[in-house]
């Protein structure tokens, strides 16, 4: 019997025998060492965790559940990096954050790194009714803004409009509003809406900027218009949690005057989008 295990776990045993660190084996004379207990790299018990440890770990249990139950693309890792920082550094300034603080606002910070923004007092709303965490928005708000004080580092890249379009049908999918392949029509023609209305400012000279989601909206919105009718405004900011209803309806109306003709392969799906099949 041979250790088949790489030679850099061998060790040295403390009666000067070379053990293998995996299996056991004393390699010098081809014995197993009956005594060996090989050790765990992973913590599985809270207890042996620090302090810091625990406090991330609990926070990322609790941001996870907010996060399934409010239908929200982010990741368990994401938002496990995200209370880490702000716990490592609030130690560090002396600041401290309770555990739902941490959850709520790590959450709140992943959505936007996956493009979907949230509603601050529809959100803060939500957490009372849903999870029983009191939280004005005022509060969190205050939340925020110590947060940035003592992470300054913790920023987020907004997301493109195009992300925020492909975010926005995903959801109307998931919430069953719409159907799976009118779904990815109303994307695609939004995608069409945005890249003219881009063209048409660049020949203005126009360089301006403004909101990625109210953009979005707008033009999934102006193409559900064109491709027959079954959002509003309301729809989509109950379904994403974003305010402006009346900014989103009155930037649609602006693009719908410039969208490009619908493909036909498009017109065919107009019917699952109206009466809300797949």
């Amino acid at each position: 019997m041979t250790c088949t295990h790489p030679p850099k776990f061998l060790r040295k045993t403390d009666n000067g025998e070379v053990c293998c660190s995996l299996c056991g084996m004393v390699v010098s004379d081809l014995e197993l060492d009956p005594g060996f207990t090989p050790a765990s790299p992973l913590k599985t018990n809270i207890e042996d965790m620090s302090n810091v440890e625990k406090t991330v770990f609990y926070a990322t249990c609790d941001a996870e559940r907010i996060a399934q139950n409010l239908f929200l693309p982010v990741e368990r890792q994401e938002v496990r990096n995200i209370i880490r920082r702000i716990v490592v550094s609030a130690r560090r300034n002396g600041h401290r954050f309770t555990q739902p603080q941490l959850a709520a606002f790590a959450v709140y910070e992943a959505a936007k790194l996956r493009g979907r923004p949230l509603n601050i007092k529809l959100y803060c709303q939500m957490l009372e009714e849903k999870f029983g965490v009191s939280m004005k928005p005022q509060e969190f708000y205050r939340i925020e803004v110590r947060v940035r004080k003592v992470a300054p580092d913790l920023k987020v890249t907004p997301p493109t409009v195009q992300q925020c379009i492909r975010n926005v049908a995903t959801a109307l999918q998931r919430h069953k509003i719409i159907g799976n392949r009118y779904a990815l029509v109303l994307e695609r023609y939004a995608y069409m809406i945005v890249a003219r209305a881009k063209r048409i400012q660049r020949l203005k000279g126009e360089t301006k900027n403004g909101d990625p989601w109210l953009e979005a909206m707008a033009a999934v919105l102006a193409a559900d218009i064109k491709l027959g009718r079954c959002l509003n405004e309301f729809i989509l900011t109950n379904v994403i949690g974003f305010g402006g209803a009346a900014n989103i309806a009155k930037q649609a109306n602006e693009l719908k005057k410039i969208a490009p003709p619908v493909p036909e392969e498009y017109l065919e799906h107009a019917f699952y989008g109206s009466a809300g099949f797949g």
